[in-house]
């Protein structure tokens, strides 16, 4: 898995201290403490779990008295909690008092939380160095536990071999940090008037595109609804005209001699009976001259020249008589079947 989410199912606020801080405990216990009794309280609040803030109790009279005299260790300690980071306790140990193992990692989830503040993808090896840590692996249990321990949220990239944080813990701030801070905040309002406006911008485009579609839709049901009215006009005038057209075909039948009579049809036929005539004698004509009939006046002599053909020749002018007679009468047949 390249990149490891290390985020809780039901991750609490990281604000959620303000309204019931571990530290209001400590707060009042301090406010009766004098000597040594603040100096054993603040060893009791650099260990508890939970408490990552300590500018409330920096700020007591009582606690502030311990800054010069037996207790300056003590003080200073309470103070490199507050605003320091683990480097800073390690270039610097003679300062500060001996810290057990629980207050060690204390100050290294509160150095990750600085580191967080100054960029968002933190690498391995920037934490390797502020942190004083030999391996990866017990650099990754330390930020896991960070996690946990709502220090910060984020994830854990193994392969590019960072940590991306979503959100930090927000440590006590020292009054010199004011102004920079205050050029953070304006620069945050900055870039919310920016989205502000390029929301307003992107909210009246879509309004424009909106109202531009729905004139669009309107034009569209316009033409839906003429188009339909002429479809149906169009569908009744081709009703009507089929109407009149029938009554029109319909009426010479019963009134008027014109059309289909039976005067027209034995025309017709007649007319087709002359030309079956016309082709059967074309047909008759076309013979071979040698086996066409001879006119009346030249049978004998035709006969007689041809003595030796006459079986045949007359089979052939018998068959030849059959074909017209049978083409002439077809159309007379027609013509009897039609009027019956």
């Amino acid at each position: 898995m390249n990149a490891m989410a290390m985020e809780k199912d039901e991750p609490s606020s990281l604000l959620s201290f303000s309204s019931n801080h571990p530290l209001e405990q400590f707060v009042l216990l301090a406010k009766g403490a004098k000597g040594s009794a603040c100096a054993e309280l603040i060893k009791q609040v650099l260990e508890a779990p939970g408490v990552h803030v300590f500018g409330e109790l920096l700020e007591m009279p009582n606690i502030a008295e311990l800054e010069t005299g037996t207790y300056e260790k003590h003080y200073k300690t309470l103070n490199l909690f507050a605003y320091g980071t683990y480097k800073d306790y390690l270039e610097n140990k003679s300062d500060y008092l001996e810290l057990t193992p629980a207050q060690c990692k204390k100050l290294q989830h509160l150095t990750i939380a600085t580191l967080a503040t100054q960029e968002k993808c933190i690498p391995y090896s920037v934490l390797l160095k502020e942190l004083d840590i030999k391996n990866v692996r017990d650099l990754e249990d330390l930020i896991i536990e960070a996690i946990y321990a709502d220090i910060i949220h984020g994830k854990l990239d193994q392969e590019c071999k960072r940590v991306e944080v979503d959100v930090a813990l927000g440590r006590d701030a020292r009054l010199e940090d004011a102004a920079s801070i205050a050029d953070v905040l304006a620069d945050w309002c900055g870039a919310c008037e920016a989205v502000l406006a390029s929301v307003d911008r992107h909210i009246s485009r879509a309004n424009h595109h909106k109202q531009r579609s729905i004139r669009h839709q309107h034009t569209i049901e316009q033409e839906i609804q003429y188009i339909k009215k002429t479809l149906k006009t169009q569908s009744e005038n081709e009703e009507s005209a089929a109407g009149t057209g029938a009554e029109t075909h319909s009426a010479p039948k019963k009134t008027s001699g014109k059309g289909k009579t039976p005067r027209n049809a034995a025309k017709r036929v007649c007319l087709q009976t002359s030309l079956a005539c016309t082709n059967a004698h074309d047909e008759f004509a076309i013979l071979p001259t040698r086996w066409q009939p001879s006119p009346p006046d030249r049978c004998k002599h035709s006969l007689g020249k041809h003595r030796s053909h006459s079986g045949i020749s007359g089979l052939l002018l018998t068959q030849q008589r059959k074909q017209v007679r049978s083409a002439s009468s077809a159309p007379i047949i027609a013509i009897k079947e039609h009027f019956q």
